[in-house]
């Protein structure tokens, strides 16, 4: 029983990927006046993280993500 409870949350967590959308990049610039630097990287990574710990969902619109960090930005650029 606790196998078969350990491979359940294996295989669980091997279909959880981070899916990003293309030209979330270019949307963070625009969304928070950002030039092309590092930090847009960070910030997608970060997402990733987020998505990858159940946070937040995957494969999702750039605007979904923007709405993400503008809810928790002043936090992210903290840290």
């Amino acid at each position: 029983e606790e196998l078969t409870e350990r491979i359940e949350v294996l295989e669980a967590s091997a279909n959880l990927r981070a899916v990003l959308p293309s030209g979330l990049g270019n949307a963070l610039i625009k969304s928070f006046g950002l030039k092309p630097s590092k930090l847009i990287g960070e910030l997608k990574e970060l997402l990733e993280e987020r998505i990858m710990e159940g946070l937040i969902e995957s494969d999702q619109t750039a605007s979904y993500y923007v709405e993400h960090l503008r809810e928790d930005l002043p936090q992210v650029l903290v840290n």
